[in-house]
This record gives structure tokens, sequence and C-alpha cells, in this order.
């Protein structure tokens, strides 16, 4: 993977989990993690995963649960403004991300 997003700090996210979606607006998201990939190798290292271990990148689905929302999120080479993101669980960031791929 080429461009292997390293958070300073990276905390646990679980499958099926609620939070406050930030990119350039603020949205309820559901989040699910799809797929683990180590940063180093490029290799798939768990299906379904439970949580993002540390120097591997996820690909996760965000589905918002508002009705009637619509969130643009892009890769960095196409619009830099919505490529990066946060998760947060009330007042902590749980999670700091980056868009390496859009998937339909």
């Amino acid at each position: 993977m080429k461009n292997c997003y390293k958070s300073p700090k990276l905390s646990s996210h679980f499958m099926d989990y609620k939070a406050t979606l930030q990119i350039h607006t603020s949205a309820t998201a559901e989040v699910q993690l799809e797929t683990l990939i180590n940063c180093n190798s490029d290799v798939i290292s768990v299906e379904d995963p439970k949580f993002i271990k540390q120097d591997h990148v996820a690909i996760a689905r965000f589905e918002l649960t508002q009705t009637g929302r619509l969130i643009c999120i892009e890769q960095l080479q196409y619009f830099p403004q919505f490529d990066r993101f946060t998760l947060h669980d009330g007042d902590h960031i749980v999670v700091i991300g980056k868009v390496l791929e859009v998937i339909e």
C-alpha cells in the first residue's frame, strides 16, 4: 500500500460502532470494519476485524444513520479537504484517519 497512513496514536475501534464522523461537517455514522491490512507487507491480515491494530490500515464502511443526509468523502489526490477524518465518541477522538481509496 503506497500511501499507508500511520496515526501517532491509534485507538481501538469496534465493529458496528456508532460515532460522530467529522470530515468537513459533522454527521452520525455507523462504522463497520471489513478488512485489516498490514502496512508493511500489504497483506490482508484479518477479515471482519474487531479493532484496528497499530501499523495496519482498515477497509471500513461508513453508513450515515441520519436519513436524508449526504456527506462527501474523497481521496487526497482528488480533493485534499475531504480526505482526512476523525471519529468522535462524545468529547473524545477515538480514531484519526485518512481516506486512501473510495470503494463504491
